[in-house]
């Protein structure tokens, strides 16, 4: 959708420039009155035409380029989250393992860690195993 809107410009100009051209080369009464504006006419219409097909093709060309990034993109997201899963399945990365402490774990200021895990939204008990990732986020190995 996005592609259409930025190229309408465009898609102006070449619909305006082709019934221009269509209208002076099927005017006979502008030929027959005034043969040298016509000929003007003419060059310009027939050099926009020229200049409308060149741009076409290179916004073609544009958009082809834009979509083979944006599919590059997907495919190397794609092989980083296939990595990060198998990652995860084998265990190579390696978390943190917290028993409870009253102390690390509340909703009250100072506390490094909330009160509850983030995925079953259970409160933490003292036989839970909790696994802290590096960026200091608290689970129940379970819910992992």
């Amino acid at each position: 959708c996005m592609r259409i809107l930025r190229d309408v410009p465009l898609y102006v100009f070449l619909i305006g420039t082709w019934f221009f051209c269509l209208q002076v080369m099927l005017s006979p009464l502008c030929r027959d009155r005034s043969s040298g504006l016509y000929q003007t006419f003419r060059l310009y219409a027939l050099y926009s035409c020229m200049v409308s097909v060149l741009w076409l093709l290179l916004v073609c060309w544009h958009n082809s380029l834009l979509a083979e990034v944006v599919r590059a993109r997907e495919r190397r997201a794609l092989v980083r989250a296939e990595q990060q899963q198998q990652q995860v399945q084998r265990g190579k990365i390696d978390l943190q393992t917290w028993s409870y402490d009253e102390l690390l774990f509340g909703d009250e200021e100072g506390k490094r860690y909330p009160s509850a895990c983030p995925i079953c939204l259970g409160t933490w008990a003292e036989s839970d195993v909790i696994k802290v990732t590096h960026c200091q986020h608290a689970f129940h190995e379970e819910c992992l």
